[in-house]
């Protein structure tokens, strides 16, 4: 059995002449990565372009076909994902629109042909909550100008999970990571220099963080909510040091660092964006607006 996973995208300052097609290999690590059997894959991949008009905007489709059927989602989009991105960065400005991807199962014996039936074609929408208006209260006694809201409003809109993460810990490193009593630098070496104060124990030993954790951050378990623990709380705060080093800091070379694409930002990075954001935006009221 095979798949086609058929991807919308547009672009403005491509010229496409034609259809494209390219044979993709596939490692056996990459594919064991996305939990597929650990077994070298080759994929066609086809890029063609619809009627030409006179917007600026044009679209086109990508389908790649890759062996076995839905559980290659995610090594599908990974692939299309790359090769978009390299497309923009060689070229010009190619957007995947990832709120319609469709697939077609590709049945190639008569057994897989009567087991398939009439349910070859099926498709992903991605939907978003419109979340409900909130009033506008006119509570304003005067316009606050401060970079932290510059700051937590420029990570949150931010199209990438990796971008918005970075922003949102700035905030709690300048709120957080040194106090007077204990600064940044410290511990002169032995040869008279300065060693810089790891964020883990700054950040861990701030009340106001601990409680603007303590307070607005809680825990899921089969179905209940609970309020979270200490403990949960430094573990918390640990996994986000961690995560920011990995993804400010990248030596390829030696396999560290966690990049725009990569498996881990959806399985790493993703997974603590909501609590860090939650800490970002109340460290910003406490501060800001003297809460």
């Amino acid at each position: 059995m095979k798949i086609r996973w058929i991807f919308k995208f547009e672009y403005e300052d491509i010229n496409f002449e034609k259809a494209h097609k390219f044979k993709v290999g596939i490692s056996k690590e990459h594919a064991e990565a996305f939990g597929l059997a650990a077994q070298e894959i080759e994929a066609d991949l086809t890029i063609e372009t619809k009627e030409k008009s006179n917007l600026i905007r044009q679209r086109g489709e990508i389908n790649l076909i890759l062996p076995g059927r839905q559980e290659t989602k995610d090594l599908a989009y990974s692939v299309v994902d790359s090769m978009a991105n390299q497309i923009t960065f060689t070229q010009g400005k190619l957007s995947i629109i990832w709120s319609f991807v469709a697939n077609e199962l590709l049945p190639e014996t008569p057994e897989e042909i009567e087991e398939v039936g009439d349910k070859q074609f099926s498709y992903t929408l991605g939907f978003r909550e419109v979340p409900d208006k909130k009033n506008f209260d006119g509570s304003f006694t005067k316009v606050v100008s401060n970079p932290l809201i510059q700051q937590f409003n420029a990570a949150d809109n931010s199209q990438n999970s990796i971008d918005s993460f970075i922003g949102f810990f700035k905030i709690l490193e300048d709120l957080y990571g040194s106090t007077p009593l204990k600064p940044r630098f410290i511990k002169p070496t032995k040869k008279g220099k300065s060693q810089k104060q790891d964020l883990k124990p700054s950040l861990k030993s701030s009340d106001e963080l601990n409680q603007i954790a303590l307070g607005n951050i809680e825990m899921e378990e089969n179905g209940v909510v609970r309020p979270t623990s200490q403990a949960e709380i430094e573990n918390l705060l640990d996994k986000l040091v961690d995560t920011r080093h990995e993804c400010v800091h990248l030596k390829s070379s030696k396999g560290f660092g966690i990049t725009h694409g990569d498996n881990r930002v959806y399985t790493e990075v993703k997974p603590l964006l909501e609590p860090l954001r939650i800490l970002a935006f109340e460290a910003v009221q406490k501060h800001v607006y003297r809460i």
